[in-house]
């Protein structure tokens, strides 16, 4: 017979369960930031250590960035000792590091907080708290595939009991408890059916959930769709705003952090998401580029297994492409006259010219009623500038949206709008598959696709739009 489950194997194995679930969770968590810049340490020493950091603020939801006398640049946990101020940072902190590594610091002007978000918590109970009940589903499952295998007691006398056992062996569902007792009755045989209902597959629905919700409050981009393509926008809208949400609760402490160390002690560093671009912006050159490159325009569709995905389920990304020609096809006249400018003080985390000068610029655009406003720079002049060219930019967006509607209304093959029931094209990478719906085009070698072999739809494309002006033509 087989080994059976005791008591012991059992919290080994929830043991194991856990720290997979936990490890998995944890390094995403310690990966979402990318830290760039970081200064220089003296030879010798290993200088700030991000990992370091980034367990300090996992671990404990704060840290500290100082300059030690002789390690230089560190990046350390931190405890704090004596007063605060009025706003509750600390006025003295200990960092410390392995090997019992510290450094006592007294004055603010010496060290610079950072913290894992504006609560100042650290991530680890809620990771603690997802792996525990991933792990409780986990084993249910296991559990219950587990008593598949066990139908239930039979009851035979001694003699027969081997006999029983050998027989029970070449079922597939696996061998039952056999209870043997002394001068059984035949005409009394007795089978005690135990089989426990098989409910794995819905525990797997609830597992997927909660690691979803896991990957949600980590910041990780999870909206994802059953292969059979089902895909609600609400869903995806609620999905990007909790993943948004809990990205940026953690790069704005981060950034302030860096901004203020800068300030500080003479650094450079800046911190942004790890992976990945929120916009790209190229530019691209040369005769007849943008008669090929207009058809680009629109909604790109990825369907893909991310790894992530713990089931091999098939999650569905978008990215909007925009191409657009020279400004100068688009004469956009720009009038001061019908432009109404604002001044105010710069707000948010800084330096002295915060909410003490009336630096930032607010534009408006009475005609379109467009409103623009920047405070990235700490001179008036230059946020005038950059507000201004930002104005001009929305304005010519909002013309050409206008001219491509009105083209995307009788041809099906030029794209409008930024929005996923527009999808132009899908790339379907377990399937290796790339569709054109605008012309009903498919190919299957998406790897060659991916590498720019796309002159084929190209051509399709033109050959479709020129179809359709050609019909056009003939009925005017």
């Amino acid at each position: 017979m087989k080994k059976a489950w005791t008591t012991e194997s059992a919290a080994i194995r929830n043991k194991i369960t856990y720290d997979m679930f936990f490890n998995r969770l944890a390094d995403i968590a310690l990966n979402m930031y990318q830290w760039d810049n970081l200064p220089e340490a003296p030879e010798g020493y290993p200088g700030i250590s991000i990992r370091y950091l980034e367990m300090a603020l996992f671990g404990n939801g704060r840290g500290v960035f100082l300059v030690d006398p002789v390690a230089g640049p560190v990046g350390l946990k931190v405890s704090s000792i004596g007063e605060f101020n009025i706003y509750g940072d600390p006025n003295a902190v200990t960092g410390y590091g392995y090997n019992g590594f510290t450094v006592p610091l007294e004055n603010p002007k010496d060290f610079q907080m950072v913290y894992n978000n504006y609560l100042r918590s650290p991530s680890f109970p809620i990771v603690d708290m997802y792996a525990k009940q991933l792990c409780e589903v986990q084993r249910s499952i296991d559990t219950n595939v587990h008593l598949q295998k066990y139908p239930g007691i039979v009851i035979t006398d001694d003699k027969q009991r081997l006999t029983m056992e050998n027989l029970m062996l070449k079922y597939e569902t696996g061998v039952p408890i056999i209870i043997g007792t002394k001068n059984i009755d035949l005409s009394n045989f007795q089978y005690i059916d135990f089989h426990q209902p098989y409910v794995a597959d819905k525990l797997q629905l609830l597992k997927r959930q909660i690691w979803n919700e896991a990957l949600t409050f980590l910041g990780v981009y999870n909206a994802n769709t059953e292969k059979r393509e089902r895909l609600v926008d609400s869903e995806v809208t609620s999905n990007l705003g909790g993943v948004n949400a809990s990205r940026l609760s953690g790069l704005t402490t981060r950034k302030e952090a860096a901004e203020k160390a800068n300030q500080k002690f003479g650094w450079n560093i800046s911190v942004d998401f790890n992976g990945g671009f929120k916009e790209v912006i190229m530019k691209v050159s040369g005769e007849g580029v943008y008669g090929v490159l207009k058809y680009e325009s629109g909604v790109h569709r990825v369907q893909r297994v991310p790894q992530t995905e713990t089931q091999g389920r098939v999650h569905t990304s978008a990215a909007s492409v925009a191409v657009l020609p020279e400004a100068d096809e688009f004469d956009i006249e720009l009038n001061e006259k019908d432009i109404r400018k604002d001044t105010f003080c710069s707000s948010g985390p800084g330096g002295q010219s915060v909410n003490t000068t009336y630096s930032a610029i607010r534009l408006t655009h009475i005609p379109s009623g467009l409103v623009v406003q920047c405070q990235d720079e700490k001179s008036q002049l230059k946020n005038y500038d950059k507000a201004l060219a930002e104005l001009r930019t929305r304005l010519y967006n909002l013309e050409y949206e206008k001219y491509l509607n009105e083209i995307s209304a009788k041809r099906k093959t030029m794209v409008s709008t930024g929005d996923r029931s527009a999808k132009i094209r899908t790339y379907n990478y377990p399937q290796s598959r790339v569709t054109d719906h605008r012309i009903n085009w498919t190919m299957y070698n998406l790897p060659v696709f991916m590498d720019g072999a796309i002159q084929e739809v190209i051509d399709q494309l033109q050959i479709a739009e020129n179809a359709e002006r050609l019909k056009e033509s003939e009925t005017e």
